[in-house]
């Protein structure tokens, strides 16, 4: 049983800037109904009008677009002082630092918890029966590509004697998705026209569903190939070999010649002799003779190379089947991850790497999850995202 204990105002702000309005509360009007109302909504007390504005749950009395404004201006600004001005400037609204650092670390958790959601799916479906039939035909080249990166960021809590946590990156596309040209020079250039990225701060046992997740909104396995481009990690040739073993695994053409200007300059000190011997193996590497390379380098197959050195006959030999360069030209596939690079700082590093910044490990998932949606283009998820939330508690 309630009881009308009159009008009683309420400040709540919108995108339009800051509202008030007043409305009716209902109370209980004895103990049995003060449980039974902490029971069923864990409230003390009713306002209808909130509850037909469905505002009645919000946190930081805020509304659910304005949640997701802020959020947005939090991971797009290089800090959330700077996010707080920019809110002022854009909504005509002052809303102090601490509440934009809340606000973008609650929204973060909602969609990581979308992201779970994803991987979780795209794990269970490992061990259903897949239906081979094309959920939608297509007319041109049929390629997914993969690709993946790793880097770290610079967290509060201490890991085997470090704060520095794992974070990788996933990036795919479809060939459909890409705009292909030639210039002047009649040189063919490429630009990815959409794209879908996801975060992860941990190992790869956990990030490899969330890539699979990404994969699944291709429908890759309906796909004629899977193109995986990366820069060798061994993670990652582990869960090409897991998850995608018919994939084409390409190794990142400018790793590899980073490779050999540092293994060339380090075993010849003569400038002129090293530039030539480099130019000569990288010629031979994009035109994918591989075995030749492997017999220069034969006499160096037992050297021991200094830490910023990899033995470049270790190293070619290992990566050998992913280095067929000259029929990935012919056949218009990328033999670069500048994708997965950029991917990677924008994503990532240019909010989450700046000077003296460090993170707790769920607020940083938080913001890299947003990061990702807003990088993909996705950000028209994260308001259904929130309304989802709100209903269910």
């Amino acid at each position: 049983m309630l009881k009308n204990k009159g009008y009683v105002f309420r400040e709540l702000i919108t995108i339009y800037g800051k509202i008030r309005y007043r409305r009716t509360m209902l109370a209980p009007a004895d103990t049995e109904s003060i449980a039974a109302l902490a029971k069923l909504q864990k409230a003390k007390y009713v306002c209808p009008l909130d509850c037909f504005l469905h505002v009645d749950n919000l946190p930081f009395k805020i509304t659910i677009k304005m949640m997701a404004a802020i959020a947005k201006e939090a991971i797009r600004a290089s800090s959330y002082e700077s996010a707080a001005r920019v809110i002022h400037e854009h909504y005509n609204t002052d809303i102090n630092t601490a509440t934009v650092r809340l606000v973008t670390d609650y929204v973060g958790a909602v969609v990581y918890d979308d992201d779970k959601r994803r991987a979780a799916e795209a794990e269970a479906a490992l061990s259903m029966p897949f239906d081979r039939r094309r959920k939608r035909r297509r007319k041109t080249n049929d390629t997914l590509f993969l690709e993946m990166d790793g880097s770290m960021v610079n967290t509060r809590l201490k890991n085997n004697g470090t704060s520095w946590a794992e974070c990788k990156i996933g990036l795919a596309f479809h060939s459909n998705d890409r705009h292909v040209w030639r210039n002047e020079s009649g040189e063919i250039r490429s630009q990815i026209l959409k794209k879908r990225i996801v975060g992860y701060i941990g190992n790869y046992h956990v990030f490899k569903y969330h890539l699979l997740a990404i994969a699944r909104d291709y429908s890759y396995q309906c796909c004629s190939q899977i193109v995986v481009i990366s820069d060798g990690a061994s993670w990652i040739q582990k869960i090409v070999e897991e998850l995608f073993p018919g994939a084409v695994h390409i190794l990142d053409l400018f790793h590899v010649k980073e490779h050999v200007y540092a293994f060339g300059k380090w075993i010849i000190k003569d400038e002129t002799q090293a530039a030539e011997w480099i130019n000569n193996i990288i010629e031979m590497i994009e035109d994918s003779r591989t075995e030749e390379v492997l017999k220069i380098l034969e006499p160096y197959k037992e050297t021991k190379c200094p830490v910023n050195v990899l033995n470049l006959h270790t190293y070619i030999d290992n990566h050998k089947q992913c280095m067929n360069y000259k029929a990935y030209r012919e056949a218009n596939v990328y033999v670069g991850s500048g994708a997965i690079e950029s991917a990677n700082k924008y994503t990532m590093q240019n909010r989450m790497k700046l000077q003296g910044m460090r993170w707790n490990i769920d607020t940083a998932q938080g913001v890299l999850s947003l990061k990702s949606r807003l990088e993909s283009d996705c950000w028209h998820e994260v308001e259904p995202l929130l309304q989802a939330h709100f209903n269910t508690i």
